[in-house]
């Protein structure tokens, strides 16, 4: 039960590798939830296209084995290949896709590219980062059986540990809603001096119960700073480092990192926020804030458009300026047809950062094909 499983790595916002400790009974736990939640058994097929050392494949390998499922995998030499994932699930037949939503989003665009459809698809599972408003409908146009999960956590609670079904999506809503714990899983809005925050109001995430690592390897002091126990809920939790809130209901929202802080001008900016009031914009699908400090500190928004058409950098100011101080509205604009992507398929926020801007591109919109 609590002997070591096995041992992950993951950077995390610093960008030095903690190899995180996860034992049996917190890796058994997701897997039979999951699978028990959704039927998964031997007539079903998963498309594995999480990288091994990312712990979305942990579910790949071991889910599948549970439920005497079948896993299918793409040629290692067309592994990034989106019109190759597609001719290989409908050649296998695949039922079940998980993944980050970057890389579901290069499958539909594949899909609709080349008009081809997944009726055989019926569950797709969607983590590791925010997905955009627009995609669970482009998903049903391809994959009209589909069922489809919002699902998040931290690789330090044993794959996932929040869920959400995603149905009819709000458009008034500035994120996927990031949901409810899973079996024996908790969660925990705190405030800064660690009391739980009421309905609405932000605070960090903690996440609870039997998933949680037993803590990095060979680093007790960054173990110490992570995992503790907290007196009121009577258990051990981890911080997350994630803001969020209680939505009516108990259901939790995301509101983005809250190391995406940066300090500009001697404001202190939650970047998050600014995406957030962004993604409500009517032509924008996609849009993340990131501070460029050359040839000067300032706020650039990388966009991509909810349409053909290119978005007007101008619009966009005046829609934030009516909504946050005149200090978080970027003051340069980038638009994309993508953003880059780490290896595990989430959007590389460094590269978007370091990305060379000079004025006067970045002053009036461009389109990039990869950025």
């Amino acid at each position: 039960g609590t002997d070591l499983a096995y041992v992950i790595y993951t950077s995390g916002s610093t960008g030095t590798p903690k190899g995180v400790m996860i034992d049996h009974r917190g890796a058994l736990n997701t897997v039979l939830d999951v699978n028990q939640r959704f039927s998964v058994g031997p007539s079903d097929r998963l498309f594995g296209v999480s990288a091994f050392n990312f712990d979305l494949s942990v579910y790949d390998i071991f889910g599948t084995v549970a439920a005497g499922a079948c896993l299918v995998y793409p040629n290692p030499e067309s592994s990034l290949d989106p019109t190759h994932w597609l001719d290989l699930m409908v050649r296998e037949r695949v039922t079940i896709w998980s993944s980050v939503p970057a890389l579901m989003s290069l499958l539909v665009e594949a899909a609709e590219r080349h008009r081809v459809t997944l009726p055989e698809l019926r569950l797709v599972m969607l983590s590791g980062d925010r997905i955009p408003l627009d995609l669970p409908d482009a998903i049903r146009r391809v994959a009209p059986q589909a069922t489809l999960i919002s699902m998040g956590g931290a690789t330090e609670a044993s794959i996932w540990s929040i869920i959400y079904p995603i149905g009819e999506v709000d458009p008034h809503w500035s994120t996927i809603p990031h949901g409810y714990p899973m079996v024996n899983q908790t969660w925990h809005v705190l405030d800064r001096n660690g009391r739980p925050c009421p309905t609405w109001v932000p605070g960090e995430l903690f996440i609870g119960g039997i998933g949680l690592a037993q803590g990095y390897w060979n680093d007790p002091a960054k173990t110490d700073a992570r995992f503790f126990m907290d007196a009121g809920a009577g258990e051990r939790i981890y911080r997350t480092g994630d803001s969020g809130r209680y939505l009516p209901g108990a259901c939790i929202e995301w509101m983005g990192r809250i190391d995406f802080q940066v300090k500009l001008q001697g404001h202190r900016i939650e970047l998050g926020e600014i995406e957030a009031a962004l993604a409500e914009h009517p032509s924008v699908a996609q849009a993340v804030v990131a501070l460029h400090q050359k040839p000067h500190p300032r706020l650039v928004g990388h966009v991509i458009p909810n349409g053909v058409d290119p978005v007007d950098p101008r619009e966009l100011e005046s829609y934030l300026q009516r909504k946050l101080p005149a200090y978080m509205v970027p003051t340069s604009w980038r638009e994309h047809v993508q953003l880059p992507l780490t290896h595990n398929g989430k959007v590389d926020r460094k590269a978007l950062s370091e990305m060379a801007l000079d004025d006067a591109a970045a002053a009036a919109t461009r389109r990039d094909p990869v950025a």
